[in-house]
């Protein structure tokens, strides 16, 4: 058993200090495509143009799918630390998800992420709503499912070990 000189939350060489690589890898690109999608939610809309918000999903999007994949990569991490790092992660993702959320439900709604004064203008293409909430919407509520399912995971194996 290898512990840190920090803390003792550290179970093997693996790991970095209090949660790990990829659990800090994660934080730090989600809050990388935070500001990706605030970037593009900071558009004017004229004329009902949509090309900001799909510059922000182009750019977040592979941001998310890293994030995603880290989490399913992680090891079960009987820590409290752990534990505390996958709430948080899914805490931040919602709260992504509701700064977005305007966006997302004007698209669902009236077809475009300009809102309801813009839906005459006959709403954007499929591809582009695909694209809008594949970013703004899907990925960020898959990260937190898995961030939650992760927070399970490293529950049910501290009480598996006791």
């Amino acid at each position: 058993m290898y512990l840190c000189r920090h803390t003792a939350c550290c179970y093997d060489m693996r790991h970095l200090c209090l949660w790990g690589r990829r659990m800090t890898l994660s934080y730090v690109l989600l809050l990388i495509a935070g500001f990706f999608q605030m970037l593009g939610s900071s558009s004017t809309c004229t004329q009902g143009a949509d090309g900001t918000f799909i510059s922000g999903a182009i750019l977040s999007m592979p941001l998310l799918l890293v994030v995603a994949v880290c989490l399913l990569r992680m090891p079960i991490s009987r820590s409290l630390g752990s534990r505390v790092g996958y709430i948080g992660l899914a805490l931040l993702t919602v709260t992504l998800l509701a700064a977005t959320s305007s966006i997302w439900l004007n698209l669902l709604r009236f077809g475009t992420p300009c809102g309801e004064e813009h839906a005459w203008m006959g709403g954007s293409q499929p591809s582009t709503q695909a694209l809008i909430l594949g970013g703004y919407l899907l990925l960020p509520l898959f990260i937190a499912a898995l961030s939650c399912w992760q927070a399970w995971r490293s529950a049910s194996a501290t009480k598996a070990a006791k």
